[in-house]
């Protein structure tokens, strides 16, 4: 795969994604929200991972 050196990756662990999955069920059963709700899970922003780090 080409990508700089210096993009972030967003690699997201498997258990994060099914605690967004189970939280995001949850309070959509909760509260019943009227309008539809997207909802977005990255760890970029806290825990950066480089596409340069990937051969290393």
């Amino acid at each position: 795969m080409r990508a700089s050196n210096n993009a972030v990756a967003d690699l997201i662990p498997v258990d994060v994604v099914v605690n967004t999955t189970v939280a995001a069920a949850w309070y959509s059963g909760v509260n019943r929200p009227r309008n539809i709700i997207v909802y977005n899970c990255t760890t970029g922003g806290t825990n950066p991972f480089h596409w340069g780090q990937v051969g290393t």
